[in-house]
């Protein structure tokens, strides 16, 4: 017996030294481990104990994020920045300019009396020897202007009497025909 168990111990320290690092001995590792150990390994060993950890965990759900799951802190500013961009989506919806704004005569009368106030922007890029022809034709258009207004005022006053049936008829025209005659 005494043999066997120096030789026992002897193969101990042989394999105990290349146990899992000789490449040449193709000895099956599960034998390989009951011969250096001096036990089995239970059938299913790893697989079992593998499911008897998972299984002592605590389970945990894992919930998908939603919008409407956010916490407040998130949920309350992107709620506010997109009401602010809806709103504004709306408000330069509606405040779109009129792009063939409506011209009355009121208006052309108004513009063309600012306008015949505004010679003395362009009189200021003109040389002093061209300064009596800017002048004159300043004056001959001032005229033509005044004289085409006076004219449309006296159209609006007939056209007005014809439908009004106005009696006082020939009171306008000797006001207004004989200052259109002399102009």
């Amino acid at each position: 017996m005494a043999k066997t168990s120096k030789n026992n111990k002897n193969h101990i320290e042989q394999s105990g030294n290349r146990f899992l690092k000789d490449d040449l001995h193709k000895k099956d590792l599960a034998q390989e481990h009951k011969e250096y150990l001096g036990m089995d390994i239970p059938d299913n060993y790893f697989s079992k104990s593998k499911e008897s950890i998972l299984n002592s965990l605590p389970f945990v759900n894992e919930q998908k994020r939603t919008v409407f799951g956010l916490k407040p802190f998130i949920a309350y500013p992107l709620a506010a920045s997109f009401l602010i961009l809806m709103g504004i989506f709306v408000w330069l919806q509606n405040d779109a300019p009129e792009l063939n704004p409506k011209i009355t005569n009121t208006e052309v009368i108004q513009s063309l009396a600012t306008d015949s106030d505004d010679f003395l922007v362009p009189s200021l890029l003109i040389e002093d020897d061209n300064l009596e022809v800017f002048l004159d034709d300043f004056i001959v258009n001032a005229i033509l202007v005044e004289a085409e207004l006076s004219e449309q005022q006296l159209e609006n006053i007939f056209i007005n009497s014809l439908f009004v049936e106005d009696s006082l008829i020939n009171n306008y025209i000797d006001q207004t025909l004989l200052e259109n005659i002399v102009l």
